[in-house]
């Protein structure tokens, strides 16, 4: 089936109304023959699931795929908890199915709220876990249509230059903005990769490069079909919270993801995970700051001390118009808030009560 999408302004070459190259429409009816379809396409096909982050790529001239390979008729299986222990969910569990889920709720409840606070409701219905944390990297100057762009293309159209980093290499430095990522690597979360030879389990903390250009540690012909959360991390105090300047409406200047085992008696550590995202290439191990935490006693004191070392040792790329000192403060500021409130939590005996809106700055 050939498909043609037509772009209504802003158009590829100018702003009068343009198609955009044609592309085949594949609909395939099992997770195998996805991958058994991707490749047969080789590497200018795409994934189409919810198409929140694709459609609009494609319309700005970013992504060119020539087969679209559509996750439509594939279910998503119910979450639940495996013979041992772990919490699955579907890849193509829709972010509000997530954000609602009473199952989640209870066992990853930062994930639940990370789900919730992603764009609007519309967006939620349609995008998915899995183009969530398989999203392109974005920046100011990338993410534009054609007729507010330079002359010369960048990195990531082809070029050879990095416009908002014209000093760093011959590196793509676009940010990576998915808010469902760092709470997975707080909940130290699993990915199953469905390839040509079978599955494959990754560890998400190993999913991410760093590379703008190639952003995962994922092949072409690679479909991600469910995330696996472990039973020890179903147990730990879990807190999301994401600044933006609307709200929840728009993507993160800053997002935050802590996660805590603590000994309810006397709030000794003896785990911590915090990852920040929104402000670098990948997410961002805060690692100096869990050392400090582990093995300590969480208490007001220690709060300010470790929030501080984080915001020091997380390196912000300024983008958007945000300066690394305002998104260093804002890392600050944030994780600050989450270990206070998981102090409150805990002394209150209410568990996993959530912290975590979208906040104004």
């Amino acid at each position: 089936m050939i498909c043609w999408l037509e772009k209504i302004s802003g158009g590829l070459l100018n702003s009068k109304t343009m198609k955009l190259s044609q592309f085949d429409h594949k609909t395939p009816t099992s997770k195998k023959e996805v991958v058994d379809l991707l490749i047969t396409s080789g590497q200018d096909s795409a994934i189409l699931a919810g198409g929140t982050d694709l459609i609009p790529n494609m319309k700005n001239g970013i992504l060119m795929p020539k087969t679209l390979v559509s996750l439509k008729h594939l279910s998503a299986q119910k979450e639940h908890i495996t013979k041992n222990g772990s919490l699955k969910l579907d890849a193509v569990s829709t972010l509000s199915q997530i954000a609602e889920s009473p199952l989640i709720k209870e066992k990853a409840p930062s994930l639940a709220q990370a789900a919730f606070h992603v764009g609007g409701q519309q967006i939620r219905n349609r995008a998915t876990l899995g183009g969530n944390l398989c999203q392109e990297s974005r920046c100011l100057y990338l993410n534009q249509s054609h007729d507010f762009q330079f002359v010369e293309a960048c990195y990531k159209r082809a070029g050879d230059c990095c416009y908002p980093f014209p000093d760093g290499g011959k590196t793509c430095r676009a940010v990576f903005m998915s808010d469902m990522a760092p709470v997975l690597i707080t909940l130290d979360a699993s990915l199953v990769v469905l390839t040509s030879h079978g599955e494959r389990q990754v560890d998400i903390a190993d999913f991410y490069t760093g590379d703008g250009l190639k952003p995962m540690n994922l092949d072409p012909n690679e479909l991600i079909t469910s995330v696996l959360i472990p039973l020890e991390s179903q147990k730990m105090q879990c807190r999301f919270i994401k600044a933006t300047p609307r709200g929840g409406l728009e993507f993160a200047m800053v997002s935050i993801a802590v996660a805590l085992t603590l000994d309810k008696r006397d709030k000794k550590c003896s785990k911590a995970l915090i990852a920040v995202g929104s402000i670098n290439t990948k997410p961002l191990r805060a690692l100096e700051a869990e050392k400090k935490l582990t093995g300590s006693l969480l208490k007001p004191s220690n709060v300010l001390e470790v929030s501080k070392k984080a915001a020091n040792e997380i390196k912000p790329l300024p983008h958007h118009g945000y300066s690394r000192g305002y998104l260093s403060q804002l890392v600050e500021v944030y994780i600050k808030r989450s270990l206070i409130d998981i102090i409150k939590a805990v002394d209150n005996k209410n568990g996993n009560q959530i912290v975590g809106k979208g906040v104004k700055p």
